[in-house]
């Protein structure tokens, strides 16, 4: 596999990551998608916990920021960077790579129902589609929350999360999940939320 097969198979381990590390820290993950468009190459969904506007003290160094708070941005800030964490990890696919085996193909066929999407979902995805090129990038909705949370010691902060996201996208737990997930992705370019769920469940033993 090379040029375009790689390119697709890298997109689906970003958009997988971002899936599963959203997934171990328990946000409720949607859409994933690496259906390419004009602006981009795909994109991974998940809740994000609300967060209070005023809630940031800027005046705070970031260790005496409310735990609750500070826990949620660094999460969403590891979520933002697993994806390229995760193409980092992962290089090109082996030497030899040709896809699904007949077990995964098998495996893909039996899921279909839960593959499809529903008008409601078809209807999000075509949203999400038309407005991503308003959407900031990773690295600078991650920079931005850095930021907003420490202020002065953004830069530091940023570098350290960093760190994080490596070290979370790499654990045994994350890469299950991404390994689970890419085949799937592959196969149908757009996977639901019940569709993501069911792979990540009936692989990830730790997540009750």
């Amino acid at each position: 596999m090379t040029g375009g097969a790689d390119e697709r198979y890298l997109m689906a381990v970003h958009e997988t990551a971002h899936a599963a590390v959203a997934h171990v820290l328990r946000r409720p993950v949607g859409l994933v998608s690496i259906r390419p468009t004009a602006e981009s190459g795909g994109f991974a969904r998940h809740r994000c916990e609300r967060i209070k506007p005023g809630t940031f003290r800027p005046e705070l160094p970031t260790i005496l920021m409310p735990a609750r708070l500070r826990r949620t941005v660094e999460s969403e800030i590891v979520i933002s960077l697993a994806g390229q964490v995760a193409e980092i990890l992962a290089g090109p696919p082996a030497p030899g790579y040709r896809g699904l085996t007949d077990d995964e193909r098998q495996a893909v066929a039996a899921s279909r129902s839960l593959a499809a999407l529903d008008p409601r979902e078809e209807s999000e995805l075509h949203e999400i589609e038309s407005t991503i090129d308003q959407q900031p990038t990773d690295s600078e909705r991650a920079s931005g929350l850095s930021y907003a949370l420490a202020g002065d010691e953004a830069a530091q902060h940023f570098s350290w999360m960093r760190a994080v996201a490596m070290s979370v996208v790499a654990s045994d737990r994350v890469q299950r999940l991404i390994a689970a997930l890419v085949p799937e992705l592959l196969a149908h370019e757009v996977l639901p939320p019940r569709r993501v769920r069911a792979i990540f469940k009936s692989v990830d033993t730790e997540h009750a």
